[in-house]
Order: structure tokens, then C-alpha cells, then sequence
């Protein structure tokens, strides 16, 4: 049987849950712009009957509130997450490559790539309408001079956003591990709070918020997880609490109350020959590797990453059997030898001198790497053999285990890692390629002509070597290339003292000096060293224009000075169409700027449209956990309303019960 005073109870909960629900709505109000936030409700209910004993039954107590909880749907939160990890790496893709674009296109003092051509093609035009005239060959060696400047200030801006690449990551990787350490914290708060009963919905917002952040950096996988008190050491109370786990490429970034760190480690070797050192890479705190190329990497790391190393899938691969790896000897380093490769010329030779071969799986370091050329039979063209001799450190069991791996069918050796991106080592290998394929036909046309003084051409185009400061002389076929730590060759003689087709790249300091030509300032060396870095004139042409061959081998020399045979040939390979896979060098140039601004553009487009993706996504999370104002204000004056019936039944029954009390004695 209820008391005398039931009714006054029954006015009492109505009091109590709606101030309680004004309170939760004036919440909401007051985060309507809090970032994060999640509309929060008090669920109520009618409180359980009690029995008056009589026939009519049961008599209802009031309203009774369960828990305030956020109104929030999980489908909603993973289609975010989601989509907002897409949107990070696109956005980051889009972001780099107008950069890159903008170097390509750059309407400044450098002028464009296109526009460098065609004045190096103007200023041979003029020499061979005046090939006598000093002013016109200044003015051609100039405007080459002028055009190797493009290209060492183009790769400079490449290697200077591979480096602000590169630090950018390091700063994401940080913001990952702080991160994790707030959820971490935040998961003990909560349950701090939850494990009696309560309901931390504004840490639970917290948590989210940085969950929805960390999304943007990379993919995540959030699981819910009950604790157990053996789980943590937590008390036995403990037992029915949840917390969440956070994981990044399959690992827990955040296993309940703890954080794993990853650790940036920069690279002791590079992947690429035109890397800049000190690229990082990355493991977790307890010495596993954390894969920065894992294709579900996703987020704004992943479009860096394929900023930063994107190759185009350009990288060195080719065949190993097993009989062609050989362990180490007294007087021998293990070496081993790769066929079939996917690289058969100088001018397209990417690799580092001094890297990680993998083989099956097992990494062997390199020190050196010999080159054999040979024609194949049936289609004439060249075909390399690479000879890698690997470092003394690496193991005999290392060296046997990648033998092994050869034995049951031929093995593949790569170096770096095959990125399906058009990233900055592909765009350098690029630049690369140009200049040494454009340099090398215009030097054997130069070096088939003689200058205005009778003497034969030599190299038109140069590089400067980074040690002596010496231009190098690129030596024709039926020769051998070595060059070392040092840049220079250990041979007696400078006139071709090498029997072989061979090339050998090697990161080994070699004894002495005997290949710089001290008197030419010449270092000798394969096209393998010429880069975009630096590409440059050839110092004795550039500051001597009467050493430019305008005329054909042997006619200066019998009085024609006037002859223009030979720079009529080297304007023609303007013409040459099969100079590039592209054609032409201005098609190469074209077709290599075009394809950038049609990447660039394609990147921005499908980053606005992933954009307006994650916009819409949020809009419905939004519609169904944001803030409405107008919904609100309604609530206010519902729950005003409630509270008012429920004051007001409190007043008739103190009407009731002043009666019953007062006024019947």
C-alpha cells in the first residue's frame, strides 16, 4: 500500500527528473558549437507500479530516468572515419603535386623547360648563320649554361620538398603517438567513472574527437573491448568495464591503457640514387617494423609517403638463381649476380652505389656493383648483368638463406620498394633521364666536329664531380666506367685504359687519384654520374666559345672556317624522333609537363569531390548527433512545461495534505 504522502512522491520525481532534463538540454545549448560534441538525453521512463491491494489494481509512482546517452550512431562514425581517411590522402596527394607542378611551370626568371629548349635551339641557329662570331657562340653557351641552371634549380626544389615531405611525416608520426597517448588516458578516465554506473559522455566526446583526427592521419580500426582484472591488474569491479583498442597497419596504437610508440629512425642507405639522405623510417617502440608502404596505410600519411618514394613502380628488379649468389672468400666478398632486369641502360641506371638488395624476403647490403653489357641475338639491343658485391657485415647464414630461397625457382632481387605513385624520385628519375640521354647525343655529335681553332670537340654537356670540382669526360663504347667514394678512377693512364664493356659503381674509397686528368680538369666516368643536380656546360666551353665544333671534323683545319656541318647536325636532333620513348626532346618536355598537369589536376578533382564526400557523411552524423537549436529551444519549453504540471501537483497535494493535517483537528 502506498503512504499517505504517495502523492506528493509522485509530484516529487516529476520535479526532480525534468529540472535534471532541463539541465541536460541547457548542456546541449551551451555546446551546440563545441566541436565534437554529441547531443546528450535523459531517457526516462514511468517508474514501476505499486499494488493498492484492491480490485483496481496497480497504481503508478511517478517517472523514473535510466542514463543520460549520447545520441550517436557507430554506422555513421565508421563511414566517417572512413572516408575521412581518403579524404587525408588524396588531399595531401593533391597538395604535393602543385607544387611539383608550379617547379615545372614556373613563368619566372628560369622560364619553363619548353622555353629552355627552344632558346637552345635559337642560339645554335645563330651560330650557324655567324660560326665565326664570338658574340653568337658566347650567347649559345650561355643559354646552354642557362638551361643546365633550370634543371639544377628544378632538382633542387625536388630534393627541398622531399626533405619538407619528410619532416612533415615525422610530425605526423608525433601527432600519432600523442594521440594515442590522450586515448589511453581518456580510456581510464571513462572507466573511472563508468565501472559504477555513471556515464562519461563528454570524455567519450573527447575520445571520439580525436579518434575523427586521428582518421585524417591514417586508417584506423577501433574496437570496444571488456577488461577483466587479469587483463590490466585492475581491481575485480573492474570486471564490466569497456575500453577502447586503437590499431594502425594490424598493431594496437592504444591497447586500453597503454600506448605503443612508433619511433622514427632516419635511413643508413637509400632507395633511390637521387633520395636525399636522411629519409626516415619507422618501427614501433618494441623494435617491430612499422610499414610505411602497407597499401591500407591510408590517410595523410599514405598520400605523403607516395609523394615522398613514389616510383612509378620504377624501381631496379631482375632474376637471381641460386647458383648465382656465392658466399664470401679470403680475397672475395659474396656477390650476387641479377639478369633479366628491368633497367638495360646507363642513362635509366636509378640505383644507389651503395644499398639493400632484397632477395625473397632477406635484405643483403651493397657496396658495389659491376655492369656487363652485352647485344642481345635476336633483338640487337643491349642487355646488363649485375654484379652486386655485398658488404663485409653481411652474414654467411643471411647470404645462404637468400641462395636457399633461389632453389626451388629463380629468385627476384629488387631494390626499394615498387610504389604504384608518381612521386618525387620518379619525377627526378625523369629529369634525370632527359638530361642525360639529351646530353649524351649532343656531346658524340659535338665531339664528330671541330672548333674555330681546328681541334676536336669534346663534351658539350657536362656534370661537375662533388669532390674535385673537375668536369667529367664521358668515355664512348669499348670502355670501362669506375668511379668510387672518391669520384675518381685507380688506373695508370688517362687515354682509354679500359678493355671491357663495364661499369662499375662502387662506394669504396679507391687508392689513389690516377684517373683525374689534372692538366684538363677531367674526371672520367659513365653518363651513370650526371644528374640534373649537376648538369651543367662544360667549363672549357663555357669559358671559351671558340671550342664549340660548329664545323665537320677537318674542314676548319683545311681554312673553312666557315663551315657549319657539325652544328647543323647537333640542331637536327631536335628532329631526332626516337632520341626518347616520348620522340623528340620538345615532345619529351611536352609530354613530361603535360602529364603533370593533367595529374595535378585530376589529384584536385578527385580531392574536392572526396571532400564534399566527407562533408555530406558528416552532415548526416550531424542530423542525427549534432546540436539542433530549434530542437532544443522545443525541449526547453517541453520540459519547462513538465516541470511546471509537476510543481503544481506538488502544490495541490500540499493543498491536500494542509487539510488533512490542519484543518480536520
Amino acid at each position: 500500500m502506498p503512504s499517505t504522502f504517495f502523492g506528493l512522491d509522485i509530484g516529487a520525481t516529476g520535479l526532480n527528473i525534468y529540472q535534471t532534463a532541463l539541465n541536460v538540454t541547457s548542456h546541449n545549448v551551451a555546446n551546440a558549437q563545441t566541436e565534437g560534441y554529441t547531443k546528450q538525453i535523459l531517457n526516462r521512463h514511468a517508474n514501476d507500479p505499486i499494488s493498492l491491494r484492491l480490485s483496481y489494481g496497480m497504481a503508478g509512482t511517478g517517472v523514473a530516468a535510466d542514463k543520460i546517452t549520447q545520441v550517436r550512431d557507430e554506422y555513421y562514425d565508421n563511414k566517417y572515419r572512413t572516408n575521412n581517411s581518403i579524404e587525408g590522402r588524396l588531399s595531401m596527394r593533391a597538395y604535393y603535386l602543385d607544387q611539383v607542378e608550379n617547379y615545372f611551370n614556373e613563368s619566372n626568371d628560369t622560364g619553363s623547360m619548353r622555353e629552355r629548349l627552344e632558346s637552345f635551339w635559337n642560339a645554335l641557329d645563330e651560330v650557324q648563320k655567324n660560326p665565326t662570331s664570338l658574340a653568337a657562340r658566347q650567347q649559345l653557351s650561355q643559354t646552354a649554361l642557362s638551361m643546365t641552371d633550370y634543371f639544377n634549380n628544378l632538382a633542387g626544389n625536388l630534393e627541398a620538398l622531399q626533405d619538407d615531405i619528410n619532416v612533415a611525416i615525422k610530425s605526423k608520426i608525433d601527432r600519432i603517438n600523442s594521440y594515442g597517448d590522450q586515448i589511453a588516458t581518456l580510456n581510464k578516465q571513462i572507466n573511472v567513472i563508468e565501472v559504477n554506473g555513471g556515464f562519461a559522455n563528454d570524455l567519450r566526446d573527447q575520445r571520439n574527437l580525436i579518434i575523427d583526427k586521428l582518421s585524417k592521419i591514417c586508417n584506423v580500426k577501433v574496437e570496444e573491448v571488456r577488461l577483466t582484472d587479469t587483463d590490466n591488474d585492475l581491481p575485480a569491479n573492474f570486471n564490466n568495464a569497456k575500453a577502447l583498442t586503437v590499431k594502425i597497419n594490424g598493431r594496437n596504437l592504444v591497447d586500453v591503457y597503454s600506448s605503443n610508440k612508433i619511433i622514427a629512425k632516419p635511413r643508413k642507405l637509400n632507395a633511390n640514387n637521387t633520395d636525399i639522405d636522411g629519409l626516415y623510417d619507422f618501427e614501433w617502440q618494441d623494435g617491430q617494423s612499422f610499414d610505411l608502404h602497407e597499401k591500407n596505410l591510408g590517410g595523410e600519411l599514405q598520400g605523403m609517403i607516395e609523394m615522398r618514394d613514389g616510383n612509378n613502380e620504377d624501381n631496379f628488379n631482375g632474376t637471381v638463381k641460386a647458383n648465382a649468389i656465392t658466399l664470401k672468400t679470403d680475397t672475395e666478398p659474396a656477390k650476387v649476380v641479377v639478369t633479366d632486369t628491368n633497367i638495360n641502360s646507363v642513362e635509366f641506371m636509378n640505383m644507389p652505389p651503395h644499398g639493400i638488395l632484397n632477395i625473397g624476403g632477406r635484405k643483403l647490403e651493397y657496396n658495389e656493383i659491376k655492369v656487363t653489357s652485352s647485344k642481345d641475338a635476336a633483338t640487337g639491343k643491349d642487355v646488363f648483368t649485375y654484379t652486386f658485391s655485398l658488404a663485409d657485415d653481411v652474414s654467411d647464414d643471411a647470404v645462404q638463406a637468400a641462395k636457399d630461397s633461389c632453389d626451388a625457382r629463380d629468385g627476384v632481387a629488387k631494390i626499394g620498394r615498387a610504389l604504384n605513385y608518381k612521386g618525387i624520385p620518379y619525377y627526378m628519375d625523369r629529369i634525370n633521364q632527359f638530361v642525360r640521354v639529351f646530353a649524351k647525343h649532343v656531346n658524340e655529335q659535338h665531339k664528330m666536329g671541330d672548333d674555330l681553332n681546328g681541334k676536336e670537340g669534346i663534351d658539350f654537356f657536362n656534370g661537375i664531380d662533388k669532390v674535385t670540382g673537375y668536369n667529367y669526360t664521358f668515355t664512348g663504347p669499348g670502355t670501362k666506367y669506375d668511379y668510387g667514394t672518391k669520384d675518381v678512377l685507380a688506373v695508370s693512364g688517362i687515354a682509354d685504359p679500359f678493355k671491357n664493356d663495364e661499369i662499375l659503381i662502387s662506394s669504396k674509397a679507391l687508392a689513389n687519384d690516377t684517373a683525374v686528368d689534372s692538366v684538363n680538369k677531367t674526371v672520367y666516368k659513365s653518363y651513370y654520374m650526371l644528374t640534373a643536380k649537376n648538369f651543367s656546360v662544360t667549363k672549357e666551353v663555357a669559358d671559351h666559345p671558340d671550342r664549340i665544333a660548329a664545323g665537320k671534323k677537318g674542314s676548319v683545319g683545311q681554312g673553312n672556317v666557315e663551315d657549319t656541318e657539325n652544328i647543323k647536325a647537333m640542331h637536327s636532333l631536335r628532329a631526332l624522333s626516337d632520341m626518347f620513348d616520348e620522340g623528340k626532346p620538345d615532345e619529351f618536355a611536352q609530354t613530361l609537363v603535360s602529364d603533370i598537369g593533367v595529374d595535378t589536376k585530376a589529384s584536385n578533382a578527385v580531392a574536392k569531390n572526396q571532400e564534399k564526400i566527407v562533408e555530406n557523411i558528416d552532415n548526416q552524423r550531424i542530423s542525427i548527433s549534432g546540436v539542433d537549436q530549434d530542437e532544443e529551444t522545443v525541449d526547453l519549453v517541453k520540459f519547462k512545461q513538465a516541470y511546471n504540471l509537476s510543481a503544481h501537483v506538488v502544490q495541490v497535494m500540499n493543498q491536500i495534505y494542509n487539510t488533512l493535517i490542519n484543518q480536520m483537528i
